[in-house]
């Protein structure tokens, strides 16, 4: 699936862009950049960038660049959303 935040984002109709962010996210076959993730949520890259020095939205280190595993990003979204369908916690 080598597509980019912005070429899934771009295929949708508006009212759809928010509706199953997680499961966009989570489609994606490997890891994001803060530029696709900051992209997907309507954030600037300075912005996942804190974040993720922080420790608020989880990522991993690839030499010196920061990258997002789309499975766990999905999986964040969805307890930052409160959603239901969230998996309960282990």
């Amino acid at each position: 699936m080598g597509e980019t935040a912005a070429e899934m984002n771009a295929v949708l109709p508006p009212q759809q862009k928010m509706l199953g962010l997680a499961s966009r996210i989570a489609a994606f076959d490997r890891a994001l950049t803060p530029e696709e993730v900051a992209e997907l949520l309507g954030l600037t890259k300075v912005t996942i960038l804190r974040w993720a020095r922080a420790g608020r939205i989880p990522s991993f280190k690839l030499g010196t660049q920061v990258r997002f595993d789309p499975r766990l990003l999905a999986e964040w979204v969805k307890v930052a959303r409160g959603d239901p369908r969230r998996p309960a916690k282990r």
